[in-house]
């Protein structure tokens, strides 16, 4: 009960947090915005920026058709999912055999 309040939580933070700026920063040429670093730690940030991205594409402009729209920040936070994924596997896997 404890960690499915925790994440929701979580995501009600990354979404606020989305939604207000907080963790974004402009590009040199204040073109466009993008997701801090160290962000991509928690992984409740890069999934929820990435829902952020896709319903902003499709709510003020075209929906994403093809593969070559979709912006590079997407797939460095899908990368970071993957790597978060096998860090707190392996994590898990560890506190499982040491902690009782």
């Amino acid at each position: 009960m404890v960690g499915y309040a925790v994440s929701i939580m979580a995501c009600i933070t990354a979404s606020t947090l989305l939604l207000t700026g907080g963790i974004e920063v402009f590009s040199e040429d204040l073109s466009y915005t993008y997701m801090n670093r160290y962000s991509y730690i928690y992984p409740v940030f890069p999934f929820c920026r990435i829902n952020y991205l896709l319903s902003e594409a499709c709510s003020w402009h075209q929906c994403m058709s093809n593969i070559n729209f979709v912006p590079n920040e997407i797939f460095e936070e899908i990368a970071a999912l993957y790597v978060s994924s096998v860090v707190y596997m392996i994590l898990a896997l560890y506190l499982n055999q040491v902690v009782p």
